[in-house]
């Protein structure tokens, strides 16, 4: 073995002077099976940037320097050459930093884009759903043993802590005899969410089969949640995240900004009596919000796989159980249900639709239209929506008792 002051000389002389190309670094990342988690977080960069672009979000000089000045005052980066000496080390471009701190801008602004009203609306709304809980868990792989830690702890025949300790699953918290700490509601499992959100402190809750296993739970006790900053920050990142999980890397869609949600379902006049389609659904958000709001029952018809699970996972978190939504091609569903149908489509794909929607729509069905309009068919209303990033026009009809044969075809 070679002495310490050896290794350093060898250390100094050798690997500081070793250049290490790009394709060494993927060749690396594709060996020890790294490759894919990095093309995952290239992916979701790519389709944040593409959306940020379509939606004409973007970031302003002033706003860079700022984030950049912050940054380094983070890093006690303060003098020009203590920031390139730190680049140096980390091995990045100046303009690769600065293009990393614009990215960074630009996620913040859309989450604030994609859930910043919702979040506080649905806040005021539902607080409840917004506490926190101190929860206390035994979890096995066995259903029978589960079963009966059940029973003997609804005897009063040992201590939960106990029971945790020999049989609960997972080293941390089998240390600290089941306890899991403070969680928020929203960061739980959606099969645990559901189970004991309505529950009272000091209730034993379980079975309740995960991908994990079967979990028995007892509430601790729960506590109020202030939306803060940094609580806003936690939400909006979670909810963007699990988004993200969902989104179309090829294609990415263009999601509704709440603002114009609000405006939508206003212009259509929706009543809790309404069936509202949306077609061409994305994430959901448009049937959740008229079903939360209104109390309509909404279907969502979207074609991509990916977006129908986000939308249904996030209609099951919601706990909203008057819509679904149909992974199907709108050309071939049936909206004759329908008293309102939502759009935020394309031109071409409009001009098609409508003679679809004048056949089978009964009269007086009300239709909204978000940015585009059905060529001919003029619109009863047309209506102007600024939002912080862009101005959107609602055009809204109502389908008529006669309908121009020159309205059917395309």
């Amino acid at each position: 073995m070679l002495p310490k002051i050896h290794c350093r000389n060898f250390q100094k002389k050798y690997m500081k002077s070793t250049t290490v190309t790009d394709q060494e670094i993927v060749t690396y990342l594709r060996q020890s099976s790294k490759i894919t988690d990095i093309v995952d977080l290239a992916r979701k960069n790519s389709v944040v940037l593409r959306l940020c672009q379509s939606v004409g979000i973007d970031v302003s000089d002033e706003e860079l320097q700022a984030a950049a000045n912050a940054f380094r005052r983070e890093r006690n980066l303060l003098g020009a050459s203590e920031m390139l000496e730190w680049l140096d080390r980390q091995l990045i471009p100046a303009g690769d930093w600065a293009e990393g701190i614009r990215i960074a801008l630009l996620k913040k602004k859309l989450k604030q884009f994609l859930f910043g009203q919702w979040l506080a609306s649905d806040y005021a709304s539902n607080p409840l759903r917004y506490r926190q809980v101190a929860l206390s868990q035994i979890l096995t792989h066995d259903f029978t043993i589960a079963v009966n830690l059940v029973q003997r702890l609804a005897e009063n025949k040992v201590s939960f802590c106990a029971l945790a300790l020999e049989y609960s699953k997972g080293q941390q918290v089998r240390e600290k005899g089941g306890f899991c700490g403070v969680r928020t509601l929203s960061s739980l499992l959606p099969e645990i969410f559901k189970a004991i959100s309505d529950k009272q402190e000091g209730e034993i809750i379980g079975p309740i089969q995960t991908a994990s296993g079967y979990h028995i739970l007892r509430i601790e006790k729960w506590f109020p949640l202030e939306l803060n900053d940094s609580v806003k920050e936690e939400f909006l990142e979670l909810l963007f995240q699990r988004w993200l999980e969902y989104a179309e890397f090829d294609v990415p869609y263009i999601p509704t900004n709440y603002e114009v949600i609000e405006s939508i379902l206003e212009l259509a006049e929706v009543t809790r009596d309404d069936v509202l389609y949306d077609l061409g659904s994305g994430d959901g958000r448009i049937v959740v919000a008229a079903a939360q709001k209104y109390g309509v029952r909404g279907v969502g018809v979207e074609m991509n796989p990916q977006r129908t699970a986000y939308s249904r996972r996030y209609c099951h978190n919601l706990g909203v159980t008057n819509v679904q939504f149909l992974q199907q091609d709108m050309f071939e569903t049936d909206v004759s249900a329908a008293t309102v149908v939502t759009l935020y489509l394309q031109p071409d794909i409009n001009l098609k639709l409508r003679s679809k929607l004048l056949r089978e729509l009964k009269p007086g069905t009300r239709i909204v239209s978000n940015q585009f309009d059905m060529g001919d068919w003029k619109p009863d209303r047309a209506v102007q929506v600024s939002t912080p990033f862009r101005d959107h026009t609602l055009y809204y009809w109502v389908v008529p008792e006669r309908v121009p044969d020159h309205l059917l075809h395309c």
